[in-house]
């Protein structure tokens, strides 16, 4: 199966946004919404769908800042914190936020990891069919593009979760660009799979977060341009060989 040229378009667009909002890395802020709240138990709906490829998302919360600090620290686990997410304008109240990541997830880390669930706490719903979303740091990763085009080649031939980027807001100041990152849950694997799905199982291996403090971590600064982005997938396309299945 041949991946063609106008596939890779999407993805070019996208990330090429992702990199222009990247230039901007570390100031100003982003609106939390508008006025009002919603409804815990029927959410409003998105205003677009969760991990369209064809746009900048725009996330940011709303919690008490011992809360976000707590996750930046990784000082109280899986615990979730109690915030207000607006997801592209659209204000949904009460989700819950917990750190995230694997190597990725030590205290100090600028560009922790986040997942926000959207029905973390008794009597509230999805929202926009989803359960939660991973708000992906990418801290090792300076280009912003390496989970998502791995994701883009790997969903040609196999079942894969669904990416896009976003900018992220906490408390009125900016986070950078992440990664948002579909889960495996019951609604994505029922998007690929027909019931019963069986028994889900992670390996214990997997779920071990070493704590690399000490560990020299790279610049998280945001330098490509688009045109680097645009070139280095033109290079993709050129020397990619058609997948045989």
């Amino acid at each position: 199966m041949a991946i063609g040229r106008w596939r890779f378009a999407g993805v070019i667009e996208a990330v090429a946004m992702a990199a222009a909002a990247a230039a901007g890395c570390g100031g100003g802020s982003t609106s939390t919404g508008g006025e009002g709240g919603s409804s815990l138990n029927h959410r409003p709906a998105p205003a677009a769908p969760l991990f369209d490829p064809g746009r900048l998302h725009e996330v940011s919360l709303m919690m008490s800042p011992e809360d976000w600090q707590s996750i930046l620290d990784d000082s109280r686990g899986d615990e979730w914190r109690h915030a207000t997410a607006t997801y592209d304008g659209v204000v949904v109240d009460d989700v819950g936020v917990r750190p995230a990541g694997e190597s990725s997830r030590f205290a100090g880390n600028p560009k922790m990891s986040i997942r926000i669930k959207f029905d973390a706490f008794s009597g509230q719903g999805k929202f926009g069919g989803y359960q939660d979303v991973n708000v992906k740091g990418e801290y090792d990763d300076g280009s912003m593009m390496r989970e998502r085009l791995a994701l883009f080649v790997f969903a040609a031939v196999m079942p894969s979760p669904q990416a896009a980027h976003t900018t992220l807001t906490v408390n009125g100041n900016s986070r950078g660009v992440f990664t948002l990152r579909e889960d495996w849950d019951k609604t994505s694997i029922g998007e690929h799979f027909s019931q019963p799905f069986g028994i889900k199982r992670r390996s214990p291996a997997l779920m071990v977060r070493p704590r690399r403090a000490s560990f020299p971590r790279p610049s998280i600064s945001c330098c490509l341009t688009a045109s680097a982005i645009t070139r280095a997938i033109a290079n993709i396309d050129t020397n990619m060989s058609s997948p045989k299945i």
